[in-house]
């Protein structure tokens, strides 16, 4: 089977879906030590737009040391129809991509950039089991150099207590990466049942200190 046709049937069936449950996990370690830990156990109904989150959050980087929990219900239809919800990442929904301005040339680069990833992307079929996987590493670098504005503009949404995805991304854009992966479940139904991405690499502090890092996230998905 196809990747093309593989990625079709599961946006397909996804936009068909009434109903998505599932659980976000998020973790950081820096030296060994966990530093930033997130769980997100949500419900989204696409048909009525009610969403509920459950987060808790664990901080213990620095001077900063906190732990939070917090039980949310939301209609997504009530928000600024131009923030679609996404399951699990919460209330807002904010566009990291490539589609903003440029001309021509830049739009090229983001469609050849695309292109690429796709191209990259490894299918390997168990059973009644897709596993697609990708290497993330050179994507990484090609957005940073695509969108070097994109680090800062995560800083600035951090402030604004946006979202805690903002750290995971922010943490990606800074460390220089080693190894870094993408892996997909998708079952015999065309359903993502796992998502997983896991990153590692080097990261220079105050003065020359270079400490490395590792992150992880996995979502998991019950239909």
């Amino acid at each position: 089977m196809s990747k093309i046709k593989v990625l079709y049937d599961v946006f397909k069936g996804m936009k068909e879906k009434a109903v998505f449950n599932g659980e976000v996990k998020i973790e950081a370690v820096i030296d060994a030590k966990k530093v930033f830990f997130l769980t997100n156990e949500f419900s989204t109904n696409n048909e009525t737009g009610i969403t509920k989150a459950k987060v808790s959050t664990q901080v213990d980087y620095e001077d900063n040391k906190f732990k939070h929990e917090s039980t949310t219900e939301f209609n997504i239809k009530d928000h600024h129809p131009g923030h679609h919800g996404r399951p699990g990442m919460g209330m807002h929904s904010h566009h990291h991509g490539f589609a903003g301005g440029g001309g021509v040339k830049s739009k090229l680069s983001h469609v050849t950039f695309m292109l690429g990833v796709l191209n990259k992307i490894i299918l390997e079929e168990a059973g009644d089991t897709t596993l697609l996987s990708l290497d993330l590493k050179e994507i990484i670098k090609e957005i940073k150099e695509l969108r070097p504005e994109l680090q800062d503009r995560v800083c600035e949404e951090m402030k604004e207590n946006r979202g805690h995805h903002h750290t995971f991304v922010k943490e990606l854009m800074e460390m220089e990466t080693t190894d870094a992966n993408l892996k997909v479940w998708i079952n015999k139904s065309n359903e993502v049942e796992k998502v997983e991405i896991i990153a590692n690499g080097n990261k220079k502090i105050a003065g020359d200190k270079e400490v490395n890092e590792s992150f992880k996230l996995l979502l998991n998905l019950i239909w």
